[in-house]
């Protein structure tokens, strides 16, 4: 392009010194007539308002077999692996800040020396030049330019406030690209469509991040045809910064890296919907990933992008809808084993903002491992281990969960806690429940805004299987990290969850007392159930004892039973109470003791003995 205009200056300067050796002119008539041979008006001077002659007999436009905008993505993602990321980043992302603003006035000291003339019908651009023109009878304006490197186009279109005519213009931008490599044959790709007119006199186009190569703009008329001149300017700025326009399928996406922003745009496809945008980025290794989505702010309600994180199965990982008043939608910490995952951002309204996206890596601490959303993939928890996860909100309610062994009977206590978050109102935000391995709950706890952490009781296990669960169901969701630790005790004498029926209830030997925790699952109420045996008839002492309280309401409830669960001997303990001591002469057989909540309930652990009454 730089090289044709060059040829024409030279060729100009020619023709002038020839002219004027003749004799034939003044300056001014021959710089007039110099730049009507090239396209621009005579009279008009000013370099950067050029006045390309309008086409009297504009071709057809080129109908090819991708020509029509693509529709917005719905589908989850496609399953095959993708192979086209390239190993290594290629390139050093640029900063947010090479971007220029469409709205800003362009330097004449960036012009170039002259206007590109029209060739074929079709206007030849460059940036940052104004070029006025007007529809004719034909219809249609075409305007044509080539991008030699990775960067970022925008257009402005600006048509009189006052025109007589309620007229109105569409403008599209095209990609060309060829069908085959055979004939040459090329088709067009929209990127994007703005519609102007007397009303809407001034529009500007979102920033389009593009590839090498030929693109052309048309101007048309809308519903109404108008006469009325236009004005059309063309900026570029060259950089890595940018998507890739059209990566509107999984399979045509744009790759991201971590740590490495890139800004996007909501483009606009008219009756074709508003754009969907899609990345991809590669994992070599398990990595802790946290998505951060900006824009700038505007006082609207509406929802303008909506994110999703997918694997290459198509599950969705994490969905944020940012709103036009958040500058910053997170995540929180998603830890991803290696692999493939794709990014999806969903324009919602049409919207001229720039959005920035930005996988951030985390390089310490340990963090779950998404997809867990159920107890088969559930992520290992160790003892002693603070793990950071995110309770993402996505389409339907985010389940993290983690598996714990112990290796003996004993104890454990979880503990979770949110870091970080501030909020005065008071919340309930986050839930986290123990279950089995046959998935019954066992405890459950709410952590409130206002807590710094929310700590469990101490639960008796067995050497088994036992899962975690971190969800905010029902609650009010909040972005950001948690973090979830577990202890574990060893301990011979602790009751073991589940035993919360006659049929599951722990064995207990006489005269070795056993400790034991009503662990309440929200308000289903726990049971403790024991069973003993006697050898023979005896009398013997049953004692419950826990720390003394300040109530006078009944705080334990306690039944013996026989073999046939006909009632041996039942009492209860006030919390104000230190212990209870019941006796009762046994005869040979199996006794079942069950322990429950009275009027009041605690979380505290209670001591348990039946045995001989001691002398």
């Amino acid at each position: 392009m730089k090289r044709k205009a060059a040829g024409l200056i030279a060729v100009l300067l020619t023709a002038l010194l020839i002219f004027a050796a003749c004799g034939g002119g003044t300056q001014s008539e021959l710089l007039e007539a110099g730049l009507a041979g090239v396209g621009a008006p005579a009279g008009d001077l000013d370099p950067r308002s050029v006045d390309p002659p309008a086409p009297t007999s504009a071709p057809e436009p080129t109908e090819a077999l991708s020509s029509a905008p693509a529709e917005p993505v719905t589908e989850p993602p496609v399953t095959e692996p993708v192979t086209e990321a390239p190993t290594e980043p290629p390139i050093e992302p640029a900063t947010a800040a090479t971007a220029p603003d469409l709205a800003d006035e362009p330097s004449a000291a960036a012009a170039p020396p002259a206007a590109p003339a029209a060739v074929g019908g079709a206007t030849e651009i460059v940036p940052n030049f104004d070029y006025r023109g007007a529809l004719d009878v034909s219809g249609i304006a075409v305007y044509t330019f080539t991008i030699e490197q990775r960067g970022m186009v925008g257009y402005r279109f600006v048509v009189p406030e006052n025109a007589l005519a309620p007229g109105d213009w569409q403008v599209r931008l095209y990609q060309l690209y060829y069908l085959n490599g055979v004939s040459g044959e090329q088709g067009r790709r929209l990127l994007n469509l703005l519609e102007a007119d007397n009303v809407t006199a001034d529009r500007s186009s979102p920033h389009i991040g593009v590839l090498p190569g030929d693109y052309v703009i048309e101007v048309t008329p809308g519903e109404n045809f108008s006469s009325a001149g236009y004005t059309l300017t063309l900026s570029y700025s060259a950089g890595a910064a940018y998507e890739i326009e059209c990566n509107d399928t999984p399979s045509r996406y744009t790759a991201i890296y971590p740590d490495a922003p890139l800004k996007g745009s909501g483009s606009v496809y008219g009756s074709a919907g508003t754009d969907v945008d899609w990345y991809l980025v590669r994992l070599w290794s398990p990595a802790a990933i946290t998505l951060l989505f900006s824009h700038e702010t505007r006082d609207l309600t509406t929802v303008p992008f909506v994110v999703t994180l997918y694997d290459t199965d198509g599950l969705a990982l994490y969905t944020g809808r940012s709103a036009f008043t958040e500058a910053v939608l997170t995540s929180g910490t998603l830890g991803l084993a290696a692999g493939d995952y794709l990014v999806k951002v969903e324009a919602r309204v049409q919207s001229e903002l720039d959005y920035t996206l930005l996988l951030r890596r985390s390089l310490s601490g340990v963090y779950e491992q998404e997809p867990n959303d159920d107890m088969s993939a559930a992520t290992p928890l160790s003892f002693g281990v603070d793990v950071h996860g995110a309770v993402s909100d996505k389409a339907g309610v985010d389940r993290d969960w983690f598996r714990l062994t112990p290796s003996e009977p004993g104890y454990i206590r979880l503990t979770l806690g949110h870091p970080g978050y501030d909020e005065t109102d008071d919340r309930d935000v986050r839930r986290v429940t123990l279950v089995n391995a046959k998935g019954e709950a066992i405890w459950s706890g709410v952590l409130s805004n206002w807590d710094d952490v929310l700590l469990s009781p101490e639960i008796g296990v067995y050497a088994s299987d036992y899962y975690v669960l971190v969800d905010d169901e029902n609650l009010y969701h909040v972005d950001g990290e948690y973090v979830l630790s577990c202890v574990f005790v060893p301990d011979a004498y602790r009751e073991r969850e589940y035993n919360g029926d006659w049929d599951r209830a722990n064995e207990i030997d006489l005269n070795m007392p056993v400790t034991g925790t009503l662990t309440d699952v929200g308000t289903a109420f726990d049971e403790d159930w024991y069973r003993f045996t006697v050898i023979e008839a005896k009398t013997l002492r049953l004692r419950l004892s826990h720390t003394a309280g300040t109530y006078p309401e009944t705080l334990y409830e306690i039944d013996v039973y026989d073999s046939h669960g006909r009632p041996v001997l039942s009492g209860s303990c006030a919390d104000d109470l230190a212990s209870l001591e019941l006796d009762a002469d046994y005869t040979p057989g199996v006794y079942f003791v069950r322990v429950a909540a009275g009027q009041r309930s605690s979380s505290e652990p209670y001591r348990l003995f039946v045995g001989d009454i001691a002398p």
